[in-house]
Order: structure tokens, then C-alpha cells, then sequence
């Protein structure tokens, strides 16, 4: 359907969304240069350019200029095969699969052969219930509301971060299936990582860097795709024209994600379009593009002006750009400009180079795709001004040749021709990754320099060669300069030269002249590095003041389910006295009747009292019991925020020592300006053992002084081989406890990886068995008790503390270790 005032163009069912939804019709901006037919044209009739509309609508933009250039049409559409999609340049798999899923639909013929995963889900939520977000699929995936295909190759449609739910974007609208990993079993691609490296958005990454400026991912491909440029091993073109596979790209992409530091990861082994791959795929599926969607008809309109018009207008624009936005897009041009300049190359490389990132840098927001189609060669033209002004920008700021001391002059890590003995007086005493570079001996003759390196409180000399203009460790050379070199192993380590120095340059010795401009900053980062000691503190004893609430709650809880157990006895009696009075009613004399009518009147009151009394010692437990899930919550809260704060004042210390300042002074001036201790309930004569272990996740009975604790010898609970043993399963485990007192226990693995099940005997000698799961901070029973870093401090917790927490009816400890060897 097609709205006649805006040109708005909708699917029959999309229009009715639309027309309940209230959106309003824009009839002033006629954005889609729609040319319709005015009846349903069949497709065997579509010319070129309503093939080509198709597919910007199908999301596989990619290959438009193919279908132009070969002038694809409604008839060669329909007769497409595999094999025809091959000639007209389409080499991956999965993008031939997902072009013929489309041309499928389009046709109404029958899709993949043994692909249906059944039928559609039952839909019976709202699509708030869900946590959506737009994501890229790397693999065919079906629609789970209405079974259809997702169709395109990248950001097909939209999944759930909590369950996995995959729908179109249009199936989101009403309702959608239940949000619940059971309801999705089998039927999505699990995915184990929580923290993604692609389809986010671009601000989160840039913070999150190393340099606090470059996504880590970037930066360690494109150092990569330079370094081989710059050797001579390969091209611009064979990293960014030449199509990769995705089954390929995907290895890749697994492995920086699942790395904990993305910076570490090796891509010597990887072939040159796989990394060039990485790079279009991570900006391809950037939740906004890297010049914003928001910005698209502006940019557009720009490059309609006049050619002197146009440049000044986008340049413009680009300086408007979100900050993130704007210092990657001159990083990029810098980037392409770096390996597009080999005089050996053909002249407009860069042109070519632009080509293949026209529709990836720019792009319209997914309600107007189609603009892609009409407007590829603006998209060409404003990449080309913003090349042009970034090349332009580099030559300004180094217009005048300059040799290799004159640039390293400016460098604060440069030390000139200062002698080993004071550089030794430097290094002293600084963290490993400290760092200064100075002229070598030989380098009146030769122009090298030395690095040295503080490594395991050592000093490490490092050799910089120099040969035809270009610097290193060990042949081949591979640096254009030293900056290059220093800049290099600031995020990659140096294990890369000598598996023995397994660290990057992180902190550079500064050098007087520039220290002396650092005396400001010196003051503001001691003032910082206060600051933040002191919330340190105060977040520390706040969670000392938690820590003790949560032992007097958990020893309230103890005591009132050994009340609650008491009150279970003496209801049992009175029960069995009122049924004795009932019996023996029956058999007494006429003038007994009445003395044992009065004495069970008196039994039946004071059993109501019991119960009564009961009751209100249920409700003291489970509110006792909610109180002190809440105590735990805000100890996991406050527990990373003393890791940051820890992390923070470590990285604040270690920038004022690279500057020369003592570690011992600083030290002594942060404990003289130290809040003074609170005593909370007499918890301070070890609230320095009860924080530490908390803050590193591993809180247990062990965690007090020894003065509060039996000694080691006398807990077996210590000793892991007297409380658990592969290969036990819940039979033998049943077999292990037969005839054992209440509170003898062992812990057996599981077939579900990283976790185990407790098997104890409860107070009526049943085998009782509990799952034990693990969180993101430790093993625990269930949300938020999952704090505990090894089953051992799981096991000496509840030595100590009541299962009845976790399970009212399970008021027993883990008393008695069911391997522990008997005593003869």
C-alpha cells in the first residue's frame, strides 16, 4: 500500500500497524523517489531498477552494484540459481543461501529442503517483555512468531538478549512467544558471550579501549593490515577487495571475543581478507553508523551543492559530528590514506579503496534503506572530501621534513644520550611495563636507539636497529619509525619478540622538561588518587557494616527455625494428648466426663496459642529470610564498585610514580589523611579479614581470625577429598549416605558443565539432593547467594549456616564429610 500524500510505502499488514499506531504522515517530505506501478506487476516484469529496490528492501545491499552493472532484471531474477549467483560475483555460501531465500519468498516457492524447525510459536506476550536489539546473524535463522526466513545478510532482524527470541522487526509489533530460554530450546544458535564486540555502539567501545580513543578490535587489525603493507607482504586491495568467506570471518570474530584482552590476539596466522573482513563487518554492524543515520539526508543534500559548496558543507558536517564519531572517521581516512600511498601503486587506489566502504561508513536508517539504491555516487563523493581533507590535514601538521631525532624530540619517553647509570636511577623501584628510550652507542653511525624496559624488577636493555629508514628488534625491520615501534608494543606485548617479556610499554619515564609541565597534573592526580582512597573507605566499611548485618541475620534465622522445630514438637504432643482425651472419653465413667471435657477444652486453647505462635515465627523467618537476601544483594552491589575503586587508585598510584614520585611517600600521605576506624558492634578487630575476602569473592567461616575459628586440623571440611570424587552419580551417591546421620553430605559432579549437586541426609535420614550453579561472582544454590569462588567456601559457609535459607524444609549443616576416613 502507498500513501498518496508522503509516498510512504507499507505491506497490507504493516499499513494496519501503522494506522492503529497513529503515526503521522510527513507529506512534505517525499524522501523515496517511488516509481509504482498502478496495478501488482508481476516479477518477471520488473526492470533493473525495481530489482534493485527489492533488494536494498531484501537487505542485501551488498551486491547492488553487481545487479547494475549486470543489469539483472525481473526475468533473470526468478531464473537465478546457485550457480548463477556465483557468476555475478556472490563467492560466499551463506550470502548465496540468503539471496535465494529472498528470491524464494518473492516467487512463493518452497524454501530449503529439510530446513522447517516447526511451527510457529505460540505468541501470548508483550514484546516489552523481551530485552530486543538489532542483530547480525551469521547463519540462515528463522523467524520464531511467524516461522518466515530473516532475510538479508546483515542485521536481519531482532533477538532478545535474555532468551534469544528471533523476529523480524515488523513481528514485534502485538504479541510475540513468552520470554524464556526453555520456550527457545533448540531453536536459536546459542550464543555464550555477554559482552559482544560487534552491534554495539560506537561511544561504549571507544571508552572501553585501551587508548581510550580506538576500539581495541580496530586498532589491533589495522595495526596488523599496516604492519603487512608497510613489509611489502601484501596489498591494500587483498585485505578489502578480496571476498572472504564467512565460515572464516566468524573463526576470527570468535576469537577476539572470547579473549580477555583483544589487544593479545595473534593475526599472523589469519589470511589478509579475513582481517580486512573484520574490519567492514565491525563497522557494518555498529548500532549507528560511523557518520551517524541521523545525519544521512543532511550529507546527502550537501553533496547535491556545487563542487566548492559541497566541500565546505560536508566538511562542516564532519566537524558536527558526535566526538567518537568524528576522531574514528579521520582515523579511518588516516588509515586508508597510510596504505593507499605507495608511489608503486596505480594512481586513484584510494578511489577504489572508497569504493568498497561507500555504503558501510554511510547509510540511511533502516526506514529508509532505499535511499541507498539512488544515492551510491553522493555516498562516493563525500567520502572523497573527507578523504581529501584528511590527507590534507596530515600534510599541514608535518609540512616541513623533519629527521628522526627532531620527531622523537617531542616524544616524552626520549632521553637523548643520557648514560646507563641514569637510567638505572630512573627505572628503580617503578612497576613493571615502565619504559624510557635513549640514543644508542651506535647510533652516530647507524641511528639506533636502545629501550629500556623495567620487567620483574629488573632492568632490560632492548636494542632499536636502524637499516634503510625503517626500525625494529630482529629482521625484517618492520617500523617506519620509532614512535611507530613504541606506539606498537603500547597495546601489543612484547612476548611477540622475547617470550620472556611478556608485558606492553605502559608507563614512559617522562622527561624533565616535560615532568616539569606535569607538576599541575601531578597535583590534580594526587587529588584524584585522595579522592578516590577515600570512597574506597567508606565503600569498604560499608560493607563491613553489611557483612556483620548479614551474620546476625543468618544467626537470627538459625535460632528461630530451632524455635520453629521446637514449636513442630510440641504441637505433635498436645496433638497426641487431645487425641488421648478423645479416646479415653469414650471408655470413662459418667462423672469423668466432665473433668476430661474441661482438661481438653484447656489442651485445644493452649494448642491454638502454639499454632498462633507458629505462625507468627514463619513470617518472622521469611521476612528475616527476605531481609537478608537483600543484605547479600547490596554486598554484590558494593563489592565490584571496591574493585573499581581499588583498580583505579592502582592505576592513579602507578602514573605518579612513572613521574618520579616515591611509592612509600605517597602511600604514607594517602594513611595520614586516612578517615579514622568505626567500631561496628566490635566487628573492627577483623573487619580487615572480612573485607578482603569479600572483595575477592570469597567470603567464608574462614575468612575470620583464627581466634574465632577452630584450627585447620580440626575441620575435615578442609580436606576437598573427604567431601567429593568424580565419577560419583546420584545412585552411588545414594548408597554413599544409606544409613548416615543427618548432616553427612558430598558434593558429585554434574553432566552440565560447571556445575555439581550436594547430596545430604536431612533430619529424616532421606537423601536430599541440591544443584549448585555458577554466577558471574561464585557457586551458590540460587540468585543472589552465588558468591562463593570455590566449593570449598560454599562447603565451610554452610558448615556453619542452615540449608533452610535455600529450602525451609532442609534445616540441617553440612556437618559430617561422607568420605572422611572412619576412626579405627
Amino acid at each position: 500500500m502507498k500513501c498518496e500524500a508522503c509516498s510512504a510505502c507499507f505491506h497490507q499488514s504493516c499499513a494496519e500497524i501503522v494506522q492503529r499506531s497513529g503515526t503521522p504522515c510527513d507529506a512534505k517530505t517525499k524522501k523515496l523517489p517511488v516509481d509504482l506501478a498502478p496495478s501488482p506487476q508481476p516479477v518477471k516484469e520488473w526492470s533493473n531498477k525495481h530489482v534493485i529496490e527489492w533488494m536494498a528492501v531484501v537487505n542485501m545491499c551488498n551486491y547492488v552494484e553487481s545487479f547494475k552493472r549486470q543489469k539483472v532484471d525481473g526475468q533473470t531474477l526468478v531464473s537465478l540459481t546457485d550457480d548463477g549467483l556465483l557468476k555475478l560475483g556472490m563467492e560466499d555460501d551463506f550470502h548465496r543461501q540468503s539471496m535465494m531465500i529472498c528470491i524464494d519468498e518473492l516467487c512463493g516457492r518452497e524454501q530449503l529442503e529439510g530446513s522447517a524447525i516447526g511451527e510457529s510459536m505460540e505468541c501470548t506476550s508483550d514484546e516489552t517483555e523481551h530485552e530486543l536489539y538489532e542483530h547480525t546473524f551469521n547463519t540462515v535463522q528463522r523467524c520464531h512468531k511467524c516461522n518466515k526466513y530473516l532475510f538479508g545478510i546483515i542485521r536481519q532482524g531482532l533477538q532478545c538478549k535474555v532468551c534469544g527470541l528471533s523476529i523480524h522487526r515488523q513481528c514485534k509489533q502485538g504479541k510475540v512467544p513468552a520470554c524464556g530460554e526453555s520456550q527457545l530450546s533448540g531453536r536459536w544458535p546459542q550464543s555464550s558471550n555477554k559482552e559482544p564486540l560487534f552491534g554495539i555502539d560506537l561511544e561504549s567501545h571507544c571508552r572501553s579501549s585501551k587508548d581510550g580513543a580506538v576500539p581495541d578490535v580496530l586498532r589491533v587489525c589495522i595495526d596488523e593490515i599496516e604492519r603487512r603493507v608497510g613489509a611489502g607482504e601484501a596489498e591494500w586491495g587483498a585485505f578489502y577487495r578480496t571476498p572472504v568467506p564467512t565460515k572464516s570471518m566468524v573463526e576470527l570474530k570468535n576469537a577476539l571475543e572470547k579473549a580477555g584482552d583483544v589487544m593479545s590476539v595473534s593475526l599472523s596466522d589469519y589470511k589478509p581478507q579475513v582481517i580486512g573482513g573484520i574490519i567492514k563487518k565491525y563497522l557494518r554492524e555498529l548500532e549507528n553508523s560511523l557518520i551517524p543515520t541521523e545525519y544521512y539526508d543532511r550529507f546527502i543534500a550537501a553533496a547535491k551543492e556545487d563542487a566548492d559548496a559541497s566541500n565546505k558543507t560536508i566538511i562542516s558536517l564532519v566537524n558536527e559530528l558526535p566526538g567518537d564519531h568524528n576522531s574514528m572517521l579521520r582515523y579511518l581516512m588516516t588509515h586508508f590514506f597510510t596504505i593507499t600511498s605507495d608511489k608503486n601503486l596505480k594512481a586513484g587506489s584510494h578511489s577504489r579503496l572508497l569504493q568498497v566502504f561507500c555504503h558501510i561508513i554511510l547509510r540511511p536508517s533502516w526506514e529508509n534503506i532505499m535511499n541507498l539504491t539512488y544515492n551510491i555516487q553522493y555516498h562516493l563523493k563525500i567520502l572523497d572530501y573527507v578523504f581529501t581533507h584528511a590527507v590534507n590535514e596530515n600534510k599541514d601538521s608535518s609540512a616541513r621534513p623533519v629527521s628522526a631525532d627532531e620527531s622523537l624530540e617531542k616524544c616524552k619517553w626520549f632521553w637523548g644520550d643520557i648514560s646507563k647509570e641514569e637510567v638505572h636511577d630512573q627505572l628503580n623501584g617503578t612497576p613493571d611495563g615502565t619504559f624510557l628510550v635513549r640514543r644508542a652507542t651506535t647510533h652516530a653511525t647507524k641511528g639506533d636507539y636502545t629501550l629500556t624496559l623495567r620487567k620483574g624488577s629488573k632492568n632490560r636493555l632492548i636494542k632499536i636497529y636502524h637499516k634503510n629508514g625503517r626500525y625494529g628488534f630482529s629482521e625484517p625491520y618492520e617500523f617506519a619509525s620509532v614512535q611507530k615501534l613504541v606506539e606498537h608494543f603500547t597495546y601489543h606485548s612484547l612476548a611477540e619478540y622475547n617470550a620472556e617479556l611478556n608485558c606492553t610499554l605502559d608507563y614512559p619515564v617522562v622527561t624533565p622538561s616535560e615532568s616539569d609541565m606535569h607538576v599541575v597534573d601531578d597535583c590534580k592526580t594526587l587529588d584524584e588518587l585522595l579522592a578516590t582512597h577515600l570512597e574506597y573507605q567508606d565503600k569498604t566499611l560499608s560493607l563491613e557494616t553489611l557483612v556483620a548485618k548479614h551474620l546476625k541475620i543468618s544467626s537470627d534465622i538459625q535460632m528461630l527455625y530451632q524455635a520453629h522445630e521446637s514449636f513442630k514438637e510440641l504441637v505433635k504432643v498436645f496433638e497426641e494428648q487431645l487425641t488421648l482425651h478423645r479416646n479415653n472419653s469414650k471408655k470413662a465413667q459418667a462423672h469423668e466426663q466432665s473433668k476430661l471435657q474441661q482438661n481438653s477444652i484447656v489442651l485445644e486453647t493452649r494448642l491454638k496459642d502454639i499454632t498462633r505462635s507458629q505462625n507468627h515465627l514463619e513470617v518472622s523467618i521469611k521476612q528475616k529470610t527476605s531481609d537478608n537476601r537483600q543484605v547479600v544483594a547490596q554486598m554484590n552491589d558494593v563489592k565490584p564498585e571496591i574493585k573499581a575503586l581499588s583498580k583505579k587508585a592502582d592505576s592513579l598510584r602507578s602514573i605518579l610514580v612513572s613521574r618520579g614520585h616515591d611509592r612509600k611517600h605517597i602511600d604514607d600521605y594517602l594513611e595520614s589523611r586516612q578517615k579514622p576506624d568505626i567500631d561496628y558492634d566490635g566487628q573492627s578487630e577483623y573487619s580487615s579479614s572480612i573485607n578482603n575476602a569479600y572483595v575477592q569473592g570469597s567470603f567464608t567461616s574462614s575468612s575470620y581470625p583464627m581466634s574465632i575459628v577452630e584450627p585447620t586440623k580440626l575441620i575435615p571440611h578442609k580436606d576437598q577429598s573427604n567431601w567429593y570424587r568424580e565419577g560419583v552419580n546420584r545412585t552411588l551417591a545414594r548408597e554413599f549416605l544409606r544409613g548416615k546421620p543427618e548432616g553427612t553430605f558430598l558434593i558429585r559432579p554434574r553432566d552440565e558443565e560447571g556445575s555439581y549437586a550436594l547430596s545430604i541426609v536431612d533430619a529424616k535420614g532421606q537423601d536430599v539432593h541440591c544443584i549448585i550453579s555458577r554466577g558471574p561472582d561464585g557457586y551458590g544454590f540460587a540468585d543472589p547467594f552465588k558468591i562463593h569462588e570455590h566449593l570449598m567456601d560454599l562447603v565451610l559457609h554452610y558448615r556453619e549456616t542452615s540449608l533452610a535459607e535455600h529450602n525451609p524444609s532442609l534445616n540441617c549443616r553440612l556437618l559430617y564429610p561422607a568420605y572422611l576416613p572412619q576412626e579405627s
